[in-house]
C-alpha cells in the first residue's frame, strides 16, 4: 500500500507539472498553410496577377526584359516545377518574382513556423566572380512585405562560383537589423545543377530560431532572433502570413552578369498551435482525478 500510494504522489506531483507548464510554448499538431509538389499545375510562363489558368494562384510579381518565370517539367524533382530565369541582358538587382497568396493566417497564437522545399540552382558561366542571388520567402501583415521566415541561396562575391559552390544564407535580428548572417555549419559549396533538400523553422512565440536541415544534415539554430521589418518607426515581426515568394537576382559585382537560373519543388509552409492554457490545465486535473480514481478503486478492492 506504501509503494501505491507512493506512485499516486508521483503522478499527483506529474499532474501539477503540466499544470504548471501552462504558459510554455508547447507546439501542438501541425497544420499545413500551403503544400504543392507542381505536378498538377499547368504548363507555361507565369503571368501577372491573377496568374495563368491551372497554376494554383501561382503568379508573375515582377520580371524584366528577358526574365521570366514558368511551370515546367524538364527540370524537376518529380514531374514538374517552378523555374525562374534571369539574364545577363537584365539590369543589376532588378529582381524576378513568382509570388502565390495564402490564407491569411494569424500568427497570434502559433509557435513553430515550417518552412520545407527542394531547389536546383544554376548559373550560364561558374568561372564568372559574380554574385548568384535568389531566395524562398514567406511573407505577410500587418504590413505588407513583412518576411515570416525565408533563406537565400548564394555564390561568387568575387570568387568563381565554381570555387564557392552554392551557399544557403540565413539572417537574424540584431537589435537595430537584420544585417546578421547566422554562422551556418550546413548547406555550405553545394553542387549546381543538382538537387538539394532544405527544411527551416522558428518559433514565432518564444521568437528565436530553431533550425535549419540541409540534405539531411541538421543544425540548431536556438537563440537567433527572426528578422524583423521595419514600419517607419520600429522594427516589428510579422503577424500573420499573407504571401509566398520566390525571387532570382541579377548581379554584375565583381564581374559580368551571366545567366542564373532557380528551380523549386516540393514545397510545404505548415505552422504549429500554441496549446490553449484551458487545454493543458484540463489534461493536468484529469491527471489528478484519474489518481483519485486508482486510489478509490484500490481501496475498494482492499475492502472487499
Amino acid at each position: 500500500m506504501k509503494d501505491f500510494g507512493t506512485n499516486i504522489l508521483r503522478l499527483v506531483a506529474s499532474a501539477t507539472t503540466i499544470v504548471a507548464m501552462m504558459s510554455w510554448p508547447i507546439p501542438a499538431r501541425g497544420d499545413i498553410v500551403y503544400q504543392t509538389n507542381f505536378d498538377s499545375l499547368a504548363l507555361g510562363l507565369t503571368e501577372p496577377f491573377p496568374g495563368a489558368a491551372g497554376q494554383d494562384g501561382w503568379f508573375q510579381q515582377l520580371a524584366v526584359g528577358d526574365a521570366f518565370g514558368e511551370i515546367q517539367g524538364g527540370v524537376a524533382n518529380g514531374g514538374r516545377a517552378l523555374h525562374q530565369h534571369t539574364a545577363a541582358t537584365v539590369p543589376p538587382a532588378l529582381q524576378t518574382i513568382d509570388a502565390r497568396d495564402v490564407g491569411p493566417v494569424s500568427l497570434a497564437n502559433i509557435g513553430t513556423v515550417t518552412l520545407s522545399l527542394d531547389f536546383y540552382a544554376s548559373s550560364s558561366n561558374l568561372s564568372d566572380v559574380n554574385n548568384y542571388i535568389a531566395s524562398f520567402t514567406v511573407n505577410g501583415g500587418p504590413h505588407p512585405g513583412f518576411q515570416i521566415i525565408g533563406f537565400g541561396l548564394g555564390a561568387g562575391n568575387g570568387l568563381p562560383k565554381s570555387e564557392t559552390g552554392l551557399n544557403v544564407g540565413l539572417a537574424a535580428f540584431n537589435g537595430s537589423n537584420n544585417n546578421d548572417p547566422i554562422p551556418l555549419t550546413v548547406g555550405h559549396n553545394l553542387s549546381w545543377d543538382a538537387w538539394h533538400s532544405i527544411s527551416i523553422s522558428l518559433d514565432h512565440h518564444a521568437d528565436t530560431w530553431l533550425s535549419i536541415t540541409v540534405d539531411g544534415q541538421t543544425q540548431s539554430l536556438l537563440g537567433y532572433q527572426p528578422v524583423r521589418s521595419f514600419d517607419g518607426t520600429q522594427f516589428l515581426r510579422g503577424q500573420r502570413i499573407e504571401r509566398l515568394g520566390a525571387t532570382i537576382i541579377p548581379d554584375d559585382v565583381g564581374g559580368d552578369r551571366t545567366g542564373d537560373d532557380v528551380y523549386w519543388d516540393n514545397l510545404t509552409v505548415s505552422v504549429q498551435a500554441v496549446p490553449e492554457p484551458s487545454a493543458v490545465l484540463m489534461s493536468g486535473l484529469g491527471l489528478i482525478a484519474l489518481a483519485g480514481a486508482m486510489c478509490r478503486s484500490r481501496v475498494k478492492n482492499r475492502k472487499g
